[in-house]
Order: structure tokens, then C-alpha cells, then sequence
């Protein structure tokens, strides 16, 4: 009798019976890191987690007036409006892949973790779309649900470097006029406009007196590979999930049936086509946003999760990863458009 070998289980964790049980943690930690590295949008706008149900209500509170007092008049209290705004969780959103056993080991490198990556980066890229198309909607929004009326949500600016930093400027001064706070204001531009911008430090336009400080000794903020830069207040990030194409008949650009919320719709955008999520409008000669903490929302069901199952009747391994959220926009005064033309 040949002599048995006793073999090193590589996913058999001490103590345990799955030999899988350390793959799929590997692969777990894969995906939320790659879900972590290549999201931008989640950490710079308002999240709300729910453990059931199908929406989340964000309440929304007016101001309060000020007026001078008789003697002996007397104070009856007087009126706040109260709003909220409702956000669906959208259908749940997978990421998937197959892998055959036999194809598994005639690949002469390892792919799983590629794979991984990839399922995450799928994840991230649709979320920070989806809450940049949210917006985008929010700007275009001309009152919000308390009845205020508001306009220039829309900053139309030009192509140059001057141009989009006046435009960021302008974006800024919106904000200001419409009393949202002056922290935690963000800007995500396009990657060709981010770069313009760059490009003008040296000059002697309004962009390099701005910019002319981030480089050189000290100037840290646009070192390290952060690839953030400061606009009168506002920190400025570069992605490539800035929507710039027409969609008004792109079906299913983004969403289409599968979600439960319609921002453009909401917003009685003229011409957006109802049930097409967060598409549906066009896109064209965008190159950012401009935004406050408060503008946009998301509303969280089931967080990023992974599962790696393999399949004896398939003779493979299933990789899913997936989560369920919604997102649209809270405050249309606290959201900018920024277009060239």
C-alpha cells in the first residue's frame, strides 16, 4: 500500500472543517479594499444605514426669523417648516464571476485576486456615479421641498484654467449666498479639467495666484499622489465619473428599471426620461460638481459583502460581491454643476 501524504490545507483555518474557510476570507478583504480604494464619492456626503424597510426619510428643517418685540405684546412662538426628503434603496447590485476548474489550472497565474479586485472596482465605479449623477440633479433643481425658490445652481464658465477656477470661485459664492456652511465643501472635477487647472500655475491668471502655493517645499496637498487641490475653500479631487455624454436616450446608462429613485425626475429636470434612474438627461460639456456634505444622501441596507461558493455541479467557483443602497440629492442650494458651455 502506497503511503498517504498528509497535505497542508492553504484555506483550512486551525480548528476548523471548510477547506475553504480562509479563501473566502481572503477574497472578502480583497474586494472591500479594492471597494475602498477606488471609491471617492462616500466619504464626503451625508449616509444613513437602516437594518429593514425599503426607504430612509432625511428631515429637513427651515430657518428661524427674528423680529423686534412691543412691550407687552405677547409671544406666541413662532413657526419653523419642517420638509424630508425620501431616499429608496435601489435593486440589489451584484458584481459576479465564474471561474472553471479546468481553466483555473491551465492559467499559468493566479487570477482570484484579479478578479476580486475587479468586483470591487465595479462596486465603487457605480456608486460614486450614481451619487455624482445625484448631484448633478440636485443643481438642476430650481426649489427645494420647504418651497424656496433658488437659481444658479449651474455655473457656466469656459475651458481654460482661469475659467474653471473662476467657475469653482463662483460655485463658492452660491454656496455662501444660500447660507451653507462653509466646511466640508467639495469639488470633483474631470480629469481634463482638473489638469487645465494645474497646467495655469506659473501663469499669471487668477488660477496660478490661487494655485502657485501648492508647489514647492511645504506644498503638500498636491503631493504624496493625493491628487487634491484648495479653490477658495473648496477641496478639489479628480475622477473619471463626471457624466459628460448626452443620455437622453442612452436606456439603461445607468439604473434604468433596476432603481428605485429618480432624481432628475425630482428635480422636474425638463425633458428627463422617468424610470431611467440616474441617466436619462444629457451630460454634455459638464466638468464637475460642486457640493456640500449635506446636498447628497445615501441610504444603506446592506453594506458591501462578498460570497465564494464552489460548485461541485459546475466544477467551479462563483464570486459575487454586492450591496444595497440608494442615493439622491438632499438640498438643491447645497449642490453646483460646473459646464464649459
Amino acid at each position: 500500500m502506497a503511503d498517504t501524504y498528509t497535505a497542508s490545507r492553504l484555506g483550512l483555518a486551525q480548528g476548523g472543517s471548510d477547506n475553504f474557510e480562509l479563501f473566502l476570507k481572503t477574497f472578502s478583504g480583497e474586494v472591500l479594499s479594492a471597494f475602498e480604494e477606488r471609491n471617492l464619492m462616500m466619504p464626503l456626503h451625508t449616509v444613513r444605514t437602516i437594518t429593514s424597510g425599503k426607504s430612509a426619510q432625511f428631515p429637513l428643517t427651515g430657518v428661524a426669523a427674528a423680529a423686534y418685540h412691543l412691550p407687552g405684546e405677547e409671544l406666541t412662538g413662532a413657526s419653523i417648516d419642517h420638509a424630508e426628503r425620501v431616499i429608496n434603496i435601489d435593486n440589489l447590485l451584484v458584481a459576479h464571476t465564474f471561474i472553471g476548474n479546468i481553466d483555473e489550472a491551465m492559467n499559468h497565474y493566479d487570477v482570484r485576486s484579479i478578479y476580486s479586485r475587479e468586483l470591487g472596482f465595479a462596486l465603487a465605479n457605480h456608486a460614486d456615479k450614481a451619487i455624482i449623477r445625484s448631484i448633478l440633479a440636485g443643481s438642476l433643481d430650481q426649489a427645494d421641498v420647504l418651497g424656496n425658490a433658488y437659481t444658479g445652481g449651474t455655473i457656466t464658465g469656459g475651458t481654460t484654467g482661469d475659467n474653471i477656477v473662476d467657475s469653482i470661485i463662483d460655485a463658492a459664492k452660491y454656496l455662501d449666498d444660500n447660507d451653507v456652511p462653509a466646511t466640508d465643501r467639495w469639488c470633483v472635477l474631470t480629469p481634463t479639467a482638473f489638469y487645465t487647472v494645474l497646467k495655469s500655475a506659473g501663469g499669471t491668471d487668477t488660477a496660478a495666484a490661487l494655485l502657485n502655493k501648492d508647489y514647492g517645499q511645504g506644498a503638500s496637498i498636491l503631493q504624496g499622489g493625493q491628487q487634491a487641490m484648495q479653490v477658495a475653500g473648496v477641496t478639489c479631487f479628480m475622477s473619471t465619473h463626471i457624466p459628460t455624454a448626452d443620455e437622453t436616450t442612452a436606456t439603461g446608462a445607468l439604473g434604468d428599471d433596476d432603481t428605485r429613485n429618480d432624481p432628475f425626475v425630482d428635480a422636474g429636470v425638463s425633458g428627463a426620461i422617468a424610470d431611467e434612474g440616474y441617466s436619462g438627461v444629457d451630460f454634455q460639456n459638464y466638468q464637475g460638481v460642486v457640493f456640500h456634505r449635506s446636498g447628497v444622501g445615501t441610504v444603506k441596507l446592506m453594506d458591501l459583502a462578498v460570497e465564494s461558493d464552489y460548485m461541485v455541479n459546475r466544477q467551479g467557483t462563483l464570486m459575487v460581491a454586492r450591496y444595497a443602497m440608494g442615493h439622491n440629492y438632499l438640498r438643491c442650494q447645497a449642490c453646483v454643476g460646473i459646464k464649459s458651455a
